[in-house]
């Protein structure tokens, strides 16, 4: 069986359980289209090779037969894992912690990643279309063999988790660590990561803690309904990517 090198990991929760924590974005029937729409996009994705496999995972046992219809429609349903199943976790837990169990479900679920344990995952937020994610793939450091992820040091310092790259080793090593420490709604999970990274010495050689190309995010935030479409989000893309150009230092 040949080898799979980038196999895109997207991570969905179509009907959220009720009061789920900082989640305003949570009709099952809103939430489904922007699955559809992001899924279709990254179905085009893996037709043109930018991914040599996807794993559309649920965890609200929503019936997926429109997604598979897409997949099928797009001529890559032979390239797509799906899993699907009732999460029993607690909705007043933290958002990172809910997103970090789904993920563990699916190392442990996914007959794909058995058969392909080496391989780098691209973790989306299945709701996000990120229009540059060929060009993010393409453009991955060589020495980011474990873990590639975007860091932010202004105003806050945090790790993006909408999009992230790791292998199955290095999540286990660097991410889900001490899981209970995420179910706290006192500290975002984003910020512990950030410290992790950065505040025990250098980093390590076979991890890159910065994108070197800005993601261009379509879709709707889920903790407070607003578009990334809109054109104060369109301005701050256009704004960091100036600013990667000219102050590569400044991580906005």
């Amino acid at each position: 069986m040949n080898s799979l090198r980038n196999i895109a990991l997207i991570t969905s929760t179509i009907a959220p359980s009720a009061n789920t924590f900082l989640l305003r974005h949570s009709d099952p029937e809103q939430r489904l289209r922007d699955y559809q729409q992001a899924f279709t996009f990254y179905c085009q994705q893996a037709a043109t090779g930018v991914f040599d496999a996807l794993i559309y995972a649920d965890n609200s046992d929503y019936p997926l037969d429109s997604l598979i219809h897409i997949a099928r429609s797009h001529g890559v349903l032979d390239k797509i894992e799906f899993i699907s199943w009732r999460a029993n976790d607690s909705p007043d837990n933290s958002r990172f912690f809910l997103e970090l169990n789904l993920i563990n479900e699916v190392l442990a679920r996914s007959q794909l990643l058995q058969q392909h344990p080496d391989a780098f995952l691209w973790k989306i937020t299945g709701r996000y279309r990120i229009a540059n994610i060929g060009h993010i793939v393409r453009k991955k450091p060589a020495e980011a063999t474990a873990l590639y992820v975007n860091s932010r040091s202004r105003p806050h310092r945090f790790v993006d988790f909408y999009l992230a790259g790791f292998t199955i080793r290095a999540y286990h090593e660097l991410v889900a660590i001490d899981l209970q420490l995420h179910s706290s709604k006192q500290d975002d999970g984003e910020r512990i990561l950030y410290r992790r990274l950065h505040d025990h010495g250098p980093v390590r050689q076979d991890i890159t803690v910065r994108f070197n190309v800005v993601p261009r995010i379509y879709g709707i935030r889920g903790y407070d309904g607003q578009s990334y479409n809109n054109w104060r989000h369109i301005t701050k893309y256009y704004a960091r990517v100036v600013a990667n150009l000219l102050f590569p230092h400044w991580w906005i």
